[in-house]
């Protein structure tokens, strides 16, 4: 039975372990120096996105902090959303749990999840992208959605070790519950970003997984937030910036829709993706930009 994942082994990158002057760079200042040069390549995208976002006014907002509950009934096609894939996982899991298959902790990738209506619907909606938008100070690019299962007594149901991600300087994860979520079920736990920088800068933090004993080090524990919450709960995390982990499944299970966005300018070659998805009739301009990315062709 898997109840201890706080010793889960760390293999953190520090950079007191680079050689060169790979020591004295920290973190933020070598994603500040790889956004630097893609933005170079294509700088007009930069402003221009700048500018598509001036007319947004969003009814929800992300704080500085980098991590917040959103009102899913505010979100276009939310309830839709949620109740086609409730009950599509619940049948999918029972298939599985009956099968003598390995267990798989995605159930279904971005391009059969975006080839349903509603789900594109929602993850495109113009509110959406508005609120990604406004605190990412750029018209947002979709990068990725999945839909994760998180399995009781797991040990690698998800993400289960602190970490930061390596996507863009900053980016949004939007989560939605299709179960109620405790903290028995593996919440998605988040320290702020403020917090999270302090971790950085002290340790020179460069990536990977990092133990429980070392985070609490440098910040004090009652920083972590957990978010635990009903079925259709929605969360809204910089998982560039603000350490996490998930799916620390302990005593039931967790099933979790998760849409990425990122900038344009982002560290990640989601171009096919991008092409899978077909935009609505008649799309509003943040909706154009969100299917374009440096890689992806204009």
């Amino acid at each position: 039975m898997v109840t201890n994942y706080e010793n889960i082994v760390g293999q953190a990158l520090y950079a007191s372990n680079q050689k060169g002057i790979k020591k004295f760079l920290p973190l933020d200042y070598r994603l500040a120096i790889k956004k630097g040069t893609l933005i170079s390549r294509t700088y007009k995208q930069y402003f221009d996105r700048k500018k598509a976002l001036k007319a947004s006014s969003p009814s929800q907002t992300i704080p500085d902090c980098g991590v917040t509950a959103l009102k899913g009934e505010k979100l276009p096609y939310w309830e839709e959303l949620v109740d086609y894939w409730s009950g599509w996982t619940e049948k999918e899991i029972n298939k599985k749990k009956n099968s003598t298959g390995k267990y798989r902790r995605h159930l279904a990738e971005a391009k059969e999840l975006l080839a349903h209506e509603n789900t594109r619907n929602f993850a495109l909606s113009d509110e959406l992208l508005k609120i990604v938008g406004k605190y990412l100070g750029t018209a947002a690019s979709f990068s990725n959605a999945g839909l994760w299962w998180g399995k009781k007594q797991e040990r690698y149901a998800g993400s289960p070790g602190f970490h930061l991600d390596s996507l863009d300087t900053s980016c949004v994860r939007i989560y939605v519950y299709l179960s109620t979520v405790e903290k028995e079920n593996g919440p998605l736990c988040v320290i702020p970003q403020e917090e999270s920088k302090k971790f950085v800068k002290q340790t020179g933090y460069l990536g990977n997984t990092i133990p429980d004993n070392d985070v609490y080090q440098v910040i004090s524990e009652d920083k972590l937030e957990v978010l635990t919450g009903a079925r259709g709960s929605v969360f809204a995390a910089d998982t560039t910036k603000c350490l996490h982990y998930g799916s620390r499944c302990t005593g039931g299970d967790r099933i979790a829709l998760i849409f990425t966005y990122a900038s344009y300018h982002n560290f990640d070659d989601n171009s096919k993706v991008l092409r899978e998805i077909s935009l609505p009739e008649r799309p509003s301009n943040l909706q154009k930009l969100a299917l374009k990315h440096f890689s992806y062709p204009s």
